[in-house]
């Protein structure tokens, strides 16, 4: 009997981890960098490091090939930086949380009709057990906490075209890495989006803010290029190209429980039995479909 391998999902499991933490680095640095600055210099920093490890065959690749990681990019690296960055501005990370468990039933209702894929009973199941999960973390429990104003409105627009664009860039990805190495789609992707994020980040900002930064802001921007978009994008596209598409997008749905969890260390706020719940909800519902695709072939 073939069995999935471990790796991709410990990639896909690093991916998060990384992600969830950077919620939290996200928020600090919003108090000091605008959106469109806080994006370039991530990208930016990642594509130059990449670029520097990664060149070997970085350049290979023919003209159609760049042209569809271009696209990919726009989704995946421009826009949805930028959307989650202003949406967390608008919005609590409360709410974010909640909208970033929409991924995966986005991804499913797009793997159906895009890539002709069949739905599996256990990917459904799966999805609305880790999202009940995330509807308990958020709320704990307490259901009447939940409500809008006009900027939690409106930032809760902003990341749910953020949720759209991630999965768009998640499909378009899987077909892209038939063709590239992973790495070097990654690689691609940073420049691309460098390229993007530039000219708003010029106008909409200041690009010597940097300058100004204190030390720990300045280590913060430096785990973002280097860990949260470097490594984490890596290892998250490794993860695609090793599984279905289904898989990926549910691990997305433990990123808030890794948030919560950072924030617990770093605020000293305690861990109520809802919140217990709700993390093994979202444990649950994450294993479940991994352990159901055990019979797909999965080569490294």
């Amino acid at each position: 009997m073939k069995k999935i391998s471990i790796i991709p999902i410990m990639a896909l499991l690093v991916s998060v981890i990384l992600w969830g933490y950077n919620f939290i680095v996200t928020k600090l640095l919003l108090s000091v960098l605008s959106p469109f600055v806080l994006a370039f210099y991530a990208i930016f920093g990642a594509a130059i490091v990449s670029v520097v490890i990664f060149w070997k065959g970085l350049f290979s690749y023919d003209k159609k090939i760049l042209i569809n990681i271009f696209f990919a990019s726009f989704f995946g690296i421009f826009l949805f930086n930028v959307l989650v960055n202003y949406g967390m501005k608008k919005t609590s990370s409360v709410d974010a949380a909640l909208i970033i468990a929409l991924v995966p039933l986005v991804s499913n209702i797009l793997d159906v009709i895009w890539l002709k894929n069949r739905l599996r009973a256990i990917n459904l199941f799966g999805t609305l057990l880790s999202i009940t999960g995330i509807i308990l973390l958020v709320t704990n429990g307490d259901f009447g906490s939940i409500y809008f104003s006009n900027d939690h409105l409106y930032g809760s627009l902003i990341l749910f075209v953020a949720v759209i664009s991630f999965v768009i860039y998640i499909s378009l990805g899987k077909s892209i890495m038939n063709s590239i190495n992973p790495i070097h789609y990654s690689t691609w992707c940073f420049i691309f989006g460098s390229i993007l994020l530039f000219i708003p980040a010029s106008i909409f900002g200041d690009l010597t803010a940097y300058k100004k930064l204190d030390l720990t802001s300045l280590l913060y921007v430096l785990f973002a290029i280097l860990f949260a978009n470097l490594v984490a994008d890596m290892a998250y596209n490794f993860g695609v190209k090793k599984t279905n598409i289904i898989i990926p997008s549910l691990f997305s749905n433990s990123i808030p429980i890794f948030t919560m969890l950072f924030s617990i260390v770093v605020y000293n706020e305690p861990i109520s039995n809802v919140k217990i719940v709700a993390g093994s909800l979202v444990i649950i519902g994450l294993v479940l479909p991994t352990i159901a695709n055990r019979n797909e072939s999965v080569k490294i």
